[in-house]
């Protein structure tokens, strides 16, 4: 009985030990999970847009809280650009993976990423989903990646930025330009984290023909306006050979704002393009001010053109306003730098004698609260899209302050774009 009793104790530490091997962390050949029953048959070869059906779905909910880290699953190949922040993971916990069956694509059509199943809805992500496109023999053709700004490398392939989140929320993206249209597919989703929490919500594949554009689009909603930026190669196709600046469309610009306050929070927005800005203010001792009546503010409804040049051997975004001397040139193309926006500003100096000595001077443009304006610039494939941060005056005595956004939206490819205002919003035809 005692033998009986040490050989089952033996197993059972057999049969324990053998489980913590299976699901000890840093496995390198990180396998996909197990598809869940409530899944799409993801094995079988198909072509998206017909045979493959309208969906399929690819990676169920799953939570890790920043206490309870994901699993340190890892592709030593998979590395993350995180800037020499010693808290970042170079090398991301793959905390959900799924392989397709052999795909073919055609084009044509739309083959989206999204949180449900019509291919509409924003999914939530933390840190990042990669997607992976491979040949039949497992080799790497593609690669792409949503959520974080970060770099990303797969092997020797630097991944393709297709979107960035908000608040760990990422549009629905089509993702048809990454995919192959002369040879069958496969597609492996990985969701990747490099810093504490880990989120990833349903996320869907849909694909089909292409939805008709619709006839205009809010200019400040940024889900419209999610696709990835141009690369500096994507940018420089648009020069002419030997050229060193390329013409795009004329710009229109909007600003939206809303009241707030510090108890009660904020009401909606209100979009216009009656836009109100300022110049700097150079007052102060010595007997300097600024000279309103000749100061260049910009201000009113606000349009002019846009273009790309070269600048330093990169490609940079420019602009200059036809109402008023307002100017930007040097701007990164990706929106990872803040672009300033300048003006002419007239000031004086009042002598004894009350004659007045005036000059000239380049100056911030600033919002109506005092801030210099900046705005992040990207530039797609069909349009070139500014946004600001949001601005906040200061409170007065009963907390009630103002916040402000602005956005500049042109063409691409030198046409000019219809800005139509109306019910306190801006809408732009796409």
């Amino acid at each position: 009985m005692k033998l009986a009793l040490l050989s089952s104790a033996l197993l059972l530490a057999s049969i324990l030990g053998g489980c913590a091997a299976e699901t000890a962390p840093d496995d390198d050949a990180f396998l996909d999970e197990d598809t869940e029953v409530a899944e799409s048959d993801l094995t079988k070869a198909c072509a998206l847009g017909t045979t493959c059906g309208k969906s399929q779905k690819l990676l169920a909910a799953r939570l890790f809280p920043a206490d309870k880290r994901a699993p340190a699953r890892r592709r030593a190949e998979i590395q993350i650009e995180t800037g020499g922040n010693a808290a970042l993971e170079t090398v991301p916990r793959i905390f959900a993976q799924k392989t397709t069956g052999t795909y073919t694509f055609a084009g044509g059509g739309r083959v989206v990423i999204s949180g449900s199943a019509d291919g509409s809805a924003p999914f939530e992500i933390d840190d990042f989903l990669l997607v992976e496109v491979l040949g039949q023999d497992g080799a790497l053709l593609a690669a792409g990646h949503l959520g974080g700004a970060s770099g990303i490398t797969v092997g020797a392939m630097k991944s393709t930025q297709l979107a960035t989140h908000t608040d760990f929320k990422v549009a629905a993206t089509d993702i048809a330009p990454l995919l192959p249209r002369d040879r069958p597919f496969r597609l492996r989703f990985s969701a990747l984290d490099f810093n504490t929490r880990a989120l990833v919500s349903d996320v869907h594949l849909a694909s089909g023909s292409a939805p008709p554009k619709p006839a205009q689009v809010d200019l400040f909603d940024d889900a419209a306006f999610a696709g990835a930026p141009l690369t500096k190669a994507e940018a420089v196709s648009l020069f002419a050979a030997g050229a060193a600046r390329a013409d795009l469309g004329s710009f229109v610009f909007a600003q939206r704002t809303r009241t707030c306050n510090t108890v009660t929070g904020c009401a909606g927005w209100t979009a216009t393009n009656d836009v109100s800005l300022s110049g700097r203010f150079q007052a102060g001792t010595g007997g300097w001010h600024e000279n309103p009546t000749s100061s260049a503010v910009p201000r009113g409804v606000i349009t002019g053109q846009t273009w790309l040049e070269i600048a330093n051997g990169n490609v940079v975004f420019a602009l200059k306003s036809d109402q008023a001397t307002m100017n930007a040139k040097n701007c990164a193309i990706d929106g990872s730098k803040a672009c300033g926006l300048k003006t002419s500003t007239t000031s004086c100096y009042w002598r004894a004698d009350r004659t007045q000595n005036c000059y000239s001077y380049a100056s911030d443009v600033q919002t109506m609260g005092g801030a210099s304006l900046s705005l992040s610039v990207k530039v797609a494939a069909d349009h070139v899209r500014a946004k600001s941060p949001t601005h906040a005056t200061k409170a007065d005595a009963s907390g009630k302050y103002t916040e402000t956004e602005y956005v500049l939206y042109a063409r691409t490819r030198g046409e000019n774009a219809t800005l139509v205002a109306e019910n306190g919003r801006v809408f732009v035809r796409p």
